[in-house]
């Protein structure tokens, strides 16, 4: 009897402690992802510097390593392979990365890859973000 006591209050334990966990929503999109570069139709490719965009669930994250971190909402439509980034705050750090910098300003992406590794998409149709899973 004591032996499935025991079991009965491991398993509990067990469930308990799987199911308070968030589990990733968008599939290979959630993560922190480094943008390699960025290409535009009538200017040279831009490789920023340890810029990187992280996704989670509803939230993206744009960050510079050691500098700022800018949040916004995720929208994401797997089916469709839209994707859909509102920053609700403006900076010139927007703009380093060629997403203008008016606020608000919902950026929106055409996913043309996505691996597990890989993202390209296009932002206006003109605006080409490479970028690795990190």
């Amino acid at each position: 009897m004591k032996n499935i006591i025991s079991v009965l209050i491991a398993t509990i334990i067990a469930v308990a402690a799987v199911s308070c966990r968030k589990a990733p929503i968008n599939g290979h999109l959630d993560g922190m992802w480094q943008i390699m570069s960025v290409e535009y139709p009538s200017q040279p490719t831009l490789r920023p510097d340890r810029y990187y965009l992280c996704f989670y669930r509803h939230t993206a994250n744009l960050r510079h390593y050691g500098g700022f971190n800018i949040g916004g909402n995720l929208f994401y439509d797997e089916d469709a392979g839209n994707l859909s980034v509102e920053f609700p705050y403006s900076g010139t750090w927007l703009g380093m990365i060629g997403i203008p910098e008016h606020t608000p300003y919902t950026a929106d992406f055409k996913i043309l890859k996505l691996t597990r590794t890989e993202l390209v998409m296009l932002l206006d149709d003109s605006v080409t973000y490479s970028l690795r899973k990190f």
